[in-house]
Order: C-alpha cells, then sequence, then structure tokens
C-alpha cells in the first residue's frame, strides 16, 4: 500500500534531509522520536519553574522557586538519640542470630565487645542527651537490659528471641515519642517556609518527599504533607513520593515532569491522570486478560 504524502510547503528541501538521513544510517522515525526527547526534555525544564517546589531531602526542608531558595533542617538531636537507643538492642540481635546457630567466632566476639563499652557509656550520658526524665528513663532502660544481655555468656538462640520478643514494646515506645520530635520539628520548619511564599504560591506549592523503597509505606513527612494539603496518599497530585531521588535537581526534574504530563495526558486522554501510570498498563491489562499464560 502506498501512503499518500501531504502536499507542503518545502516538501522537496525536507525530503532531501530525509535523504541525507537515511544515507548516515539513521531511520526516519527514530529522528522523530529524537526531536520528541529534544522538545519534551525542553517544555520539562520550563515546566520545573512554574511554581515553588517543596521538597523533604535526607534532614532538611528546602524550598525552590526561581531564584529563591530557603533551607531548613527538620530533624532534632533528640530524635537522634533516641533513634540511636533504640538500634541498641537491634544491633545485638544482628551481631547474633545467625552466629549463635553454631560458635561466636572472634570477630562477633570482639564487636560484641566494642557494642557494651559503648552502651554502658550511652547509659551515663542518656540524662544529658534526652533532656524529658520520662524519655530518658525509657532510653536508659532499654541501654541497661541491652547491656546485660551483650554481656551474657552462654545465651542461646531461645534466650536471644526472648530477648528481642521482649524489647519490643519498648522499642515502640522510643519510636512514638521519635516520631512526636520528628513531626514537631518538621512542623515548625513547614510553618516559617510557608511564610516565604503568598497566597497564591501556596496554592501552586508542589510538595516532593524523597526517600527509600522501605520508607514509602507510611511515610512521616509523606503523610504529613497529604494531611495539610487534604489529599489522599495514592493521589500524587500535589504531594509525591521520590523513591531514590536523592538531589534538589532531581526533585525538580520529577516535577517537571509531573507538570509537563499531566498538560499532556489531559490534552490528549481527557485524563490529566493517565500518565501517571505506565502508558502500556491498561491495554497490557486488557491483553493478559486474554492470554493463557503457564503459572512460573
Amino acid at each position: 500500500m502506498r501512503i499518500r504524502t501531504p502536499a507542503v510547503v518545502g516538501f522537496t528541501a525536507l525530503a532531501a534531509l530525509a535523504l541525507s538521513d537515511r544515507r548516515l544510517g539513521r531511520r526516519p522515525l527514530d529522528l522523530v522520536n529524537q526531536s520528541f526527547h529534544r522538545g519534551y526534555d525542553h517544555a520539562r525544564r520550563e515546566a520545573e519553574e512554574d511554581g515553588p517546589v517543596l521538597m523533604v531531602l535526607a534532614d532538611k526542608l528546602v524550598l525552590r522557586y526561581g531564584e529563591r531558595r530557603v533551607e531548613l533542617a527538620v530533624t532534632p538531636d533528640v530524635y537522634h538519640a533516641l533513634k540511636a537507643a533504640a538500634h541498641g538492642p537491634v544491633a545485638v540481635y544482628a551481631l547474633l542470630h545467625r552466629q549463635l546457630a553454631g560458635t561466636l567466632d572472634g570477630r562477633v566476639s570482639g564487636r560484641l565487645t566494642g557494642l557494651s563499652r559503648r552502651l554502658a557509656a550511652a547509659l551515663v550520658s542518656a540524662g544529658s542527651e534526652i533532656p524529658d526524665p520520662t524519655e530518658a528513663e525509657a532510653v536508659c532502660e532499654v541501654l541497661a537490659a541491652t547491656l546485660a544481655f551483650a554481656q551474657r555468656e552462654h545465651a542461646g538462640l531461645a534466650e536471644l528471641e526472648a530477648f528481642a520478643d521482649g524489647l519490643g514494646p519498648r522499642l515502640l515506645r522510643l519510636t512514638d515519642y521519635a516520631t512526636r520530635h520528628q513531626i514537631s520539628s518538621l512542623h515548625t520548619a513547614t510553618e516559617s517556609i510557608l511564610l516565604e511564599l503568598t497566597s497564591e504560591e501556596r496554592g501552586q506549592l508542589r510538595v516532593v518527599v524523597a526517600g527509600v523503597h522501605q520508607a514509602r509505606a507510611r511515610s512521616l513527612s509523606l503523610q504529613y504533607f497529604n494531611h495539610r494539603l487534604h489529599e489522599p496518599e495514592e493521589i500524587e497530585e500535589r504531594v509525591t513520593f521520590a523513591e531514590g531521588v536523592t538531589t534538589e535537581s532531581e526533585v525538580l526534574a520529577l516535577v517537571g515532569t509531573q507538570r509537563l504530563d499531566r498538560a499532556i495526558a489531559c490534552a490528549f486522554f481527557g485524563d490529566p491522570r493517565r500518565l501517571q501510570r505506565d502508558v502500556l498498563g491498561d491495554a497490557a491489562q486488557r491483553l493478559l486478560m486474554e492470554m493463557e499464560l503457564p503459572a512460573i
């Protein structure tokens, strides 16, 4: 079948260019795709500047909008102290749970001795590192129980499991204390940064919480901003969890992509969220239902 080529001004010149591309081994459709990527990347970079972006990166909260940049710390020292205390018994378990099936080697024994020295020192300093007396007492209870177990000479696997099971509720209590401090600090930093924005700019605000895969489910920062912006977690319209993203430039690129994709999806498919999922996904779901594939 012969396809009619639309008559356009300058077609002869375009045909000559196409012939030159073929001689260089460039397929016309590949070049169309190349042009798409160039145009898309340019539009995405422009979309990065369409409104303010608030990002949670590690222990900092950063506002980026044009030439404006504001950075504030969001994790207080007491949070790190409580987290470290909770990590003590987990460190003992990680050192021993595989080794107790056999004989402890010198390397594990040496690490356990070193951990015991650090647990003893932490017991002495806990009161000064954790101002709240109730929280400090809870930390000391965990550290003392962990130190006592770490110094046992003939603990078996059953004793280790009982140790972990018994400390579980205490670790959750420390986690609750740490969470309260983190939410309070995040809220204070957020309120301070929002003062930099006008009412109109707040309406354009996009939030990106960067983190690792394990932190996605019930991420503290994600929940906080979903709550503040009244957005269900699965929507990802103004609040997004960015898995594996570690830099400000990556966050801005993600936001630019989302803004551009929403415009494209709305224009072509009448659904602004259509490109928030795999573009092949709908067809794949339908076609896989029609196929009889063997189980693996």
